[in-house]
């Protein structure tokens, strides 16, 4: 599957994001408590403050699927970053890019806050977010992985 861009946020990012942002808005489907990420969320929507934000998306323990549930309330905070830039534009960007310039990487082809715009206008907002297909976990070397279908993802090119 061709990669036009890539941007990395790091953990801390995702703090700073939220801060920047006075918070972000998620909506959690089932109240959490995990001592392992700091997690202690009460379901539904609401405003989660930066410390919040980076256990809602350090949480993994607790989950249904665990890793894929992270990874899926990282994509999250994400949309929410790119709603909360096309809808509210310059109002919050000073903060905001200078927070991101330390926190997120982009891959060399791309400046950070032109991606940014330019991603956030061409989708109105409407990203889509893919995750490999996973077909099964397993622990080697005391590390848990993840195994791939490669058929699979060829396929969804």
């Amino acid at each position: 599957m061709p990669i036009d861009h890539i941007a990395e946020v790091s953990l801390a990012g995702f703090y700073y994001l939220a801060g920047a942002l006075n918070g972000i808005e998620v909506c959690v489907n089932n109240a959490t408590s995990d001592p392992m990420s700091g997690a202690n969320l009460v379901a539904g929507r609401q405003v989660l403050n930066a410390s919040q934000a980076l256990a809602f998306v350090r949480q993994r323990h607790g989950l249904k699927n665990g890793d894929l549930d992270r990874t899926r309330r990282q994509q999250a905070f994400i949309a929410v970053v790119m709603h909360r830039i096309r809808t509210q534009g310059a109002a919050t960007l000073p903060g905001l890019v200078d927070v991101a310039k330390q926190n997120v990487v982009v891959d060399d082809r791309v400046e950070l806050l032109d991606f940014a715009m330019r991603m956030s206008n061409v989708t109105g907002g409407r990203m889509t977010y893919l995750t490999l297909p996973i077909e099964d976990t397993q622990t080697v070397d005391g590390e848990s992985i993840n195994i791939v279908d490669p058929h699979k993802i060829r396929a969804m090119r």
